[in-house]
This record gives C-alpha cells, sequence and structure tokens, in this order.
C-alpha cells in the first residue's frame, strides 16, 4: 500500500510537470484545476508540499520558473525570468538574509519559504512569485502567526499626587527621543534602503525611490510619514 507521504510527493511531481506543460504550449489553466488533476486537493496544498524543505537555489528557481514559461522560443522559455529571479537572491544575501544555510559541502541551499515571503514583501520582487503562491501566502488561514489577539489592558496603579513628577520634568524626558539613526525601524527598514540605493542609481531621486518602496514599510502612520522616514534613512545611511 503506497504511503500518504509518497503519495503526495508523487502528486507534486506531476502536478510540476502539467504546469510546465500548460505554460509551454500557452494553455490558460487555473492552478488549482491542474492541481487537483495530479492528485492534490489544490494550489495550496502544492505550495505546502513544495516548501516544506530547503533547496538548492537552482531548484527554488527552476520551481517558481516553471509557472513563468513562454511559449515564444525567443523568451528563451524561462531562462530570462530566472535571471531576474537570481539577482534577487543574490541581493537577498549580500544583506544578510538569514534563510539561506551553507552545507557542509559548501553549497548555498536556502528554506523556500522563507525566501518566497521576502520576495512577497519587496514591490520590485513580489511580481516574481506566481499568482497561486502569492495568495498562499498571503491567506490569513495558512499563516496564523500573522495575526494577534488584542490583549486586555491591565489596570494602572493610580500614583499619589505628591508622587507625580512636575510638567517641566515629564517634557524634558519626552523631548530627548532617540539618537537619529536608532528608530525601532532601522533593521526592518535595510533592505528598502538597500532597493532604494538601486533605484537611485538608475537615476532616480531619493523621494521618487522612497515613494516606490513604501508599501513594504512597517508600523503605522500615514504612507507620507513612512516615505518621509525613508528618504531621512536613506540619507544618513548613504550620506558622503
Amino acid at each position: 500500500m503506497t504511503r500518504p507521504y509518497y503519495a503526495k510527493k508523487v502528486a507534486l511531481e506531476r502536478a510540476k510537470i502539467l504546469i510546465g506543460g500548460a505554460r509551454t504550449i500557452g494553455a490558460v489553466r487555473n492552478d488549482d484545476d491542474i492541481c487537483v488533476e495530479a492528485g492534490l486537493e489544490d494550489a495550496n496544498e502544492f505550495w505546502t508540499i513544495a516548501l516544506s524543505s530547503p533547496m538548492d537555489v537552482p531548484s527554488f528557481a527552476g520551481l517558481l520558473a516553471r509557472f513563468f514559461i513562454n511559449p515564444d522560443p525567443a523568451l528563451n522559455g524561462g531562462d530570462l525570468y530566472k535571471l531576474a529571479l537570481q539577482k534577487d537572491l543574490r541581493l537577498a544575501r549580500k544583506i544578510g538574509e538569514a534563510w539561506f544555510i551553507t552545507t557542509e559541502n559548501g553549497e548555498i541551499w536556502l528554506d523556500p519559504r522563507k525566501a518566497a515571503e521576502w520576495l512577497l514583501l519587496r514591490p520590485l520582487s513580489r511580481d516574481l512569485l506566481p499568482e497561486s503562491l502569492k495568495a498562499f501566502l498571503e491567506s490569513k488561514d495558512r499563516n496564523p502567526a500573522t495575526v494577534v489577539a488584542p490583549q486586555p489592558e491591565k489596570p494602572r496603579a493610580s500614583t499619589p499626587i505628591e508622587d507625580q513628577p512636575a510638567p517641566e520634568a515629564v517634557h524634558a524626558r519626552r523631548s530627548a527621543g532617540r539618537p537619529k539613526g536608532s528608530g525601532s525601524f532601522q533593521k526592518k527598514d535595510a533592505p528598502l534602503l538597500v532597493e532604494m540605493k538601486e533605484l537611485v542609481d538608475h537615476g532616480a531621486s531619493v523621494w521618487s525611490a522612497a515613494g516606490q518602496v513604501v508599501s513594504g514599510a512597517k508600523g503605522g502612520g500615514t504612507e507620507e510619514s513612512k516615505r518621509k522616514r525613508l528618504a531621512e534613512a536613506y540619507s544618513v545611511k548613504y550620506s558622503s
């Protein structure tokens, strides 16, 4: 009797073949339908299995590239896509993303789920992901960790009036603030600053570059305030 896990792996490989074949002939087919035909529940199960184990960089690129195969021979059957993806992966390694793995033989592997999530968060890279993969990663049902339940507010003990600080002392504490460049978003903004530098190096202004990557910025506030934060952080990081 075939073990369920082995059967799913066989179905995964069959789905890969069917997806690549459909793209090669230019057939317009829904990824869910193809996965069902291969013996999987849907595209979500395809990605659950496909992203479950570490793989080398060429295997990851090949997995995604089959979704972008073009029937036009002039487009090299997905090779142009692989070049674009590998460029972004080189950037990720350059800035020290922790989801890369160096094997005992010195080969570079990666965690495919975390790599895909990183690409999803970069405005200029998310289109390198197949639509079914973007839907899988963005699904709250598949990513319960992204939903944070509100915590009840703890009651605050009242402070006697004589123990409360004078208004001028409170103002002094509030105005001290953080040193420039030590904000809580410094690490989270770092990949966006690298992306901004690429844009600036190709002729964009700092403000324009900030506007192109601002959708990936974390934290509250308006888009305008995030854009200003990125522009200021860029000026500090790359000032001569």
